[in-house]
């Protein structure tokens, strides 16, 4: 059997800002594997 990643239920993407401010003025983000 293959590793993998098995998503259940409702699998979405997280960009979490690296520093605090308005969205218009973050310019990097981490990506997270996030559900419901």
């Amino acid at each position: 059997m293959s590793k993998g990643l098995l998503l259940v239920g409702e699998p979405m993407g997280l960009l979490i800002a690296k520093q605090e401010g308005a969205l218009e003025t973050v310019k990097d983000y981490s990506l997270a594997v996030a559900g419901a």
